[in-house]
């Protein structure tokens, strides 16, 4: 009978030891890191642009995507953005083109800008931020067909580490930001030429 008592200490002992080691790994683990795009510099515009929400087109959505072969993708568990790739997008661009509040009376013309985010990869194969977006401009009161277009930006990292993927990034959303003044500015002064003509 007597001898049973080691046997059924052991057995306790045993499980103690695995309980502790599993709560040990469980609460161990490192929470998720967040990231999110640099805050702009505003842009100077002479005109207003409006920012409807980028839509997130592919994989990933809140984590962060990894190219780490041509054909082979891997999500990041622990490091993720703090939007989807779409929503800081439409952000960073409302930001960079919100206007002072003198200024807003003075536009001429409203703008309206819309679009997707279609890839949102830090590219390990070539040590790039890559991002791809489809966009439509549209003016108010204009009758020209909407500015359709697609652009990539492949921003070059140091190292491949989230950080560096989010500075990248904001980059790309900087060059995007850039372009799409170019693309009204441009259409602008081809607008007047052809309101000049007689």
């Amino acid at each position: 009978m007597n001898s049973k008592f080691p046997r059924r200490g052991g057995l306790l002992a045993a499980m103690a030891l695995t309980l502790s080691l599993f709560t040990a790994c469980f609460f161990s683990r490192t929470p998720p890191s967040n990231y999110d795009l640099t805050t702009p510099d505003p842009i100077p515009v002479d005109y207003q642009i409006k920012v409807s929400a980028f839509s997130t087109a592919g994989i990933g959505h809140y984590k962060m995507v990894v190219r780490e072969s041509e054909n082979r993708l891997k999500l990041d568990e622990y490091n993720r953005w703090s939007q989807q790739p779409g929503a800081m997008i439409t952000k960073y661009l409302t930001a960079a083109f919100a206007q002072p509040d003198d200024r807003i009376g003075t536009s001429r013309r409203v703008y309206y800008l819309t679009g997707s985010v279609m890839a949102c990869e830090l590219d390990k194969t070539d040590g790039v931020a890559y991002l791809l977006i489809r966009y439509a401009i549209d003016c108010d009161g204009v009758d020209t067909v909407p500015e359709l277009g697609t652009v990539s930006y492949r921003i070059k990292v140091k190292e491949a580490t989230p950080d560096a993927f989010a500075v990248a990034l904001s980059e790309a959303a900087n060059e995007f930001a850039l372009h799409v003044k170019k693309e009204i500015d441009e259409s602008i002064v081809a607008q007047e030429k052809t309101e000049q003509r007689p």
